[in-house]
This record gives C-alpha cells, structure tokens and sequence, in this order.
C-alpha cells in the first residue's frame, strides 16, 4: 500500500491538467484581444498627436508671416504636408468676428484625403 500512496503524489491526475487547459485556453483568447485593443489605441494616440503637431506648426507659420511680413491672412488655404511618413492633408480659414481687433482661424488636419474625419480641429483668435 505504501508504494502505491508514493506513485499518487508524484503527478498530476488527467482532471488537474485538463482543467489547467481550459483555463489557459479562455484566458489566453482574453489576453490577446486587450492587447490587440491596446496596441489600436497606442496607434491611434499617436495619429492624433501628429495631427496636432501639424496643426501647431501651421499656426506658427501663421504668427511668423503676421510678424514677421505684415501679411495678414484671409479666406480659405489648404495644403499638404509630410510629417513621420504620413501625408497630412490641412485647412485653414479665417472666421468672423464682430471685432475687428480679433482675427480668428479654424484649422483642420486629415491624415490622407479630404474624405477623412478630421484627426484635428483648432480656432484659434489672435490680437
């Protein structure tokens, strides 16, 4: 009897390891789609902050040509630009306001073709 006690202990029983299996297969499906999740929305966060990289960087071309060539900007500009390998298509118009102190733009950046949602908006008012 006593070595049949000492053959039970050394192993696991075929319950104990098809249990472990039906554990790691409903967890490991849950794994791999938070981390697909995860990995969408790294993309994303990073799409969106070139957009608005672009956007600000159109907004200080706008302020050096104010300052710098006394040109003030009107009506509608559109244009493209290439930035980390991506063609951002933007917009910028000017806005009316009932001041004529204030001079206010509204920007648009798409990642691609006009067709896109915008990735960024931006009205801005300038003195």
């Amino acid at each position: 009897m006593k070595k049949l006690e000492a053959n039970a202990e050394r192993g696991f029983t075929l319950i104990e390891v098809m249990v472990a299996m039906v554990i790691v297969a409903i967890a490991l499906p849950a794994l791999l789609l938070r981390m697909e999740s995860m990995a969408n929305a790294s993309i994303h966060n990073r799409t969106v902050t070139m957009a608005h990289w672009v956007v600000e960087n159109r907004l200080q071309e706008i302020l050096l040509t104010r300052e710098l060539q006394k040109l003030e900007p009107r009506g509608r500009e559109a244009g493209d630009v290439e930035m980390a390998g991506t063609k951002w298509d933007w917009n910028v118009e000017t806005v009316n306001n009932d001041t004529a102190e204030l001079q206010g733009f509204k920007m648009t950046v798409r990642a691609g073709p006009q067709g896109e949602d915008p990735m960024a908006d931006l009205v801005v008012f300038l003195f």
